[in-house]
């Protein structure tokens, strides 16, 4: 009996466990192993931290099942490309991740801080460190930023808490890293009255979590979760509880809390204790006065540095602030904040979308703006501000050169096609006429050779065919008139085409499989329509000639923009070099082919406004579907009477 309820134990959890398995999807997640309060393992060896917390509520979300891998911070890309883990909790953005790495929206803003000994009066800026040693971690920013600092000693190492145990051994006279790590390992080692801050926005950047390129299902889920998260509140539950016993603010106060109850409780010294802790909160001002000054200097440097024009403006619309940049863009003086928006003929194409830009959301788009100069073409953005002030701030890109250069490129292409094109003709009228004259040159001295008059009459008819079907062909090109178009039954116009092609010799081997009920009809110029049909099918049946399965599908659909309809062969498909240049004019594989179908198919498509895509592998087939877009009213459509 004993056994029996066991194994019904036993089997009750293995059924759990696999409908556990197969409800919640299992996500690999690497984070940085030592990164308090960030991320970091305990003495029992769990992950713990602010990224392990936000992880696992997007988990809980999400209905995923978490791996954890802690890494050091030189892993985290390279075990993100081969795929070990699916996600990195906690990674700065940088420019040179781009092609590597998608990253999420922001959960963090983080920054480098300088700390020193407070004994040490000599470094209050990173100037001061001439001469000096800094601590910092392999890899990080901070370390960047010391290459710009001359004659500074570097000492590296694996880890940001390594790096601060180097200054409290005095083997470094600084540390520069994430001020929420310092601030966490200066209260757990208990040295927080001997080491201070002394600069503590150092390049913020934002931290985010990031995904392998290209992943964008995973990307999606976790924006989507921390935005809900956000919403419930709980994403400040996390901050706070990570953040709050090491913010500066919240350490001030509970200094002076205990400074406030020794002072009532040693009432006798309560002049000479408030005079100590007026000097000192003195000093501490003057010291982030300096702190403060130096950083905004450094956002006015950047914010006059950028390509791109900011201003911002007030909720009555008055600009407050605007860069050098954007005053160019303007054309207005160097100072001329306090003027209306709506008095610049540029700005005013955007005020309107001012009153309709929620906080925390932005509108972007594109204008022509034209002057007696000539035309500028601007990108814009907007966006409130979230401190509910009710402004706006406005980010504009001149892209006038960008958009020249384009053109001069697009200028170059049709240059260049037009150069393939000429070369194909004269390639393709050589040899015919080469043939003719070699026919010509000995004329007189076999004109009464039977069996050359034979060869004669059989060879230069059939090159001279030849060189009135390309001229046509390049005729039936150049001869361009906008389509005519109507509805057109796809049924009609296929069962001529494949009867035609059944006809030919030993064509009705080929079993055409055709499926027109999803979309039967398509708005187009009828006979065009038709041309690319014939050349499609026609390729086909060519690529059908050696194969044992001989099959052709074409079928239709359509979505609420698109028409489609996608023709399929068994045949013996292409590779991708012949794949890229199908379209090219005169490029063909067949031995007496020309080249100039699918080139004219092609540009077919491009007069309806449609599009080709081409899919196809050697020994594999190939697909082509022909995308064309809906146009006229549903009532319409000839299905609809």
């Amino acid at each position: 009996m004993r056994k029996c309820f066991l194994l019904m134990i036993l089997l009750f959890l293995l059924i759990g466990e696999k409908g556990y398995a197969e409800e919640w999807k299992r996500v690999k997640v690497g984070f940085d192993r030592d990164l308090p309060p960030f991320s970091f393992l305990d003495e029992n060896g769990n992950p713990q931290g602010y990224n392990i917390d936000l992880a696992h509520r997007i988990a809980r979300e999400l209905k995923w099942q978490l791996e954890f891998f802690p890494l050091d911070g030189d892993q985290f890309v390279n075990h993100l490309e081969q795929g070990y883990v699916d996600v990195i909790l906690g990674m700065k953005y940088r420019g040179s991740y781009e092609n590597k790495l998608d990253f999420s929206d922001s959960i963090f803003t983080m920054s480098e801080a300088l700390v020193v000994p407070k004994e040490d009066k000599m470094i209050y800026d990173l100037t001061d460190l001439k001469g000096r040693v800094a601590a910092v971690q392999r890899g990080s920013l901070a370390r960047e930023i010391l290459d710009n600092v001359r004659r500074v000693k570097v000492n590296v190492t694996s880890s940001q808490p390594y790096a601060m145990q180097m200054l409290f051994l005095g083997r470094a006279d600084a540390f520069i890293g994430n001020r929420w790590t310092a601030q966490y390992v200066l209260e757990q080692k208990q040295v927080a009255e001997a080491y201070e801050i002394r600069l503590s926005f150092i390049q913020p950047t934002e931290y985010s979590f990031a995904v392998r390129e290209g992943n964008l299902e995973l990307l999606t889920s976790i924006n989507q979760s921390l935005r809900e998260l956000k919403q419930k509140k709980e994403y400040r539950s996390v901050y706070n509880y990570w953040f709050e016993p090491y913010n500066s603010q919240a350490i001030w106060w509970q200094r002076a809390a205990w400074v406030l109850g020794s002072v009532s409780i040693l009432a006798i010294l309560l002049i000479s204790l408030v005079t100590i802790w007026n000097k000192r909160l003195k000093n501490e001002v003057a010291k982030q006065t300096k702190v403060l000054t130096h950083y905004l200097a450094f956002q006015r440097e950047v914010l006059e540095r950028i390509d791109n024009g900011i201003l911002s403006c007030d909720k009555d619309r008055k600009v407050t602030l605007m860069n050098r940049r954007a005053n160019e863009i303007l054309g207005m003086d160097e100072d001329a904040t306090g003027f209306s928006i709506d008095s610049s003929p540029l700005l005013k194409e955007i005020s309107s979308l001012l009153d309709r830009t929620d906080p925390g959301q932005g509108q972007s788009g594109e204008i022509t703006w034209s002057h007696a100069s000539g035309s500028q073409f601007i990108y814009y953005y907007v966006a409130a501000l979230e401190d509910g002030s009710g402004g706006w701030i406005i980010s504009l890109q001149d892209r006038t050169e960008q958009i020249q250069l384009q053109e001069k490129l697009r200028i170059q292409e049709k240059l260049r096609a037009l150069g393939q094109l000429v070369a194909g003709i004269a390639h393709e009228l050589r040899n015919p006429l080469t043939s003719m004259k070699m026919f010509i040159d000995v004329l007189p001295k076999k004109v009464e050779d039977p069996r050359f008059r034979e060869e004669l009459i059989k060879h230069v008819p059939a090159e001279m065919n030849r060189v009135n079907n390309l001229v046509e062909d390049l005729l039936d090109y150049t001869r361009r008139k906008e389509p005519v178009k109507e509805w057109i039954q796809w049924e009609d116009l296929l069962s001529s085409i494949i009867r035609s092609f059944k006809m030919g010799t030993h064509q009705e081997e080929i079993d055409f499989q055709i499926d027109l009920d999803q979309s039967p009809y398509v708005y187009g110029d009828r006979q065009r329509v038709r041309q690319v049909l014939i050349n499609l099918i026609s390729n086909a049946v060519d690529a059908l000639k050696d194969q044992p399965i001989k099959q052709i599908s074409i079928l239709s659909r359509e979505d609420k923009d698109e028409s489609y309809l996608v023709v399929s062969d068994t045949g013996i498909g292409m590779t991708k070099a012949q794949v890229e240049n199908i379209f090219q004019p005169f490029y063909t594989t067949k031995g007496n082919g020309v080249g100039l179908g699918l080139y004219i198919s092609y540009n077919i498509m491009l007069e309806h406004e449609g599009e080709v895509e081409v899919d196809s592998q050697e020994g594999s087939g190939t697909t082509i579907t022909l995308r064309f877009p809906k146009e006229g009213r549903a009532n319409e459509h000839p299905g609809h009477r």
